[in-house]
């Protein structure tokens, strides 16, 4: 649709194919767009039109089964929160829910859990009466963030107070007890 709007910036496929690999800035697209544009360096081209370079670019950057991929990490552990924030720590998981296709909450729940940071998933489990139930993996999502955003915020606290000083008080003097004797 893009090349449609900006035709007169694109006359041919190689425009086209071009202008895609200016995208591939990182690891394994970066290499790809590298082997690529070799070839043209020399007056050559590595694709002659955009059909093959989509079916090729779907053979290196599409799975073939993203389900099954998605199922498979969710029975590993490299998908834990580890050192990311519960925000992106959400949002991948999610992903990871949706791709897989789980749909049992409970299941969903557990895996969670499992995979949340364990000081956050201990604070959540204590709320006493607002701890999530078992089969709500929004109140889960919910409760992990607002505790997330509790402990960033208890952290900022201390972190500024630091360097402060209680203030002190003023010492009054007090009269000295007069002594009489009878």
């Amino acid at each position: 649709m893009y090349f449609a709007i900006c035709n007169d910036y694109f006359p041919n496929d190689q425009a086209h194919i071009h202008w895609a690999l200016s995208f591939f800035k990182m690891d394994h697209a970066a290499c790809f767009a590298d082997k690529v544009l070799r070839p043209w360096r020399k007056g050559k081209t590595y694709y002659l039109d955009w059909d093959t370079f989509e079916e090729d670019f779907i053979e290196h950057f599409c799975p073939k089964d993203e389900q099954l991929l998605a199922i498979t990490k969710l029975e590993g552990m490299t998908w834990y929160q580890g050192k990311n924030s519960v925000k992106d720590y959400i949002n991948c998981f999610q992903e990871l829910i949706d791709t897989s296709e789980y749909s049992n909450d409970k299941t969903i729940v557990v895996k969670f859990q499992k995979g949340l940071d364990p000081s956050i998933q201990n604070k959540v489990t204590l709320l006493s009466d607002l701890i999530p139930d078992f089969d709500d993996p929004s109140g889960w999502y919910k409760a992990s963030r607002r505790v997330a955003q509790k402990k960033e915020a208890n952290v900022a606290f201390l972190e500024a107070s630091k360097g402060a000083h209680p203030p002190t008080r003023p010492s009054a003097s007090l009269p000295k007890p007069t002594i009489v004797l009878a």
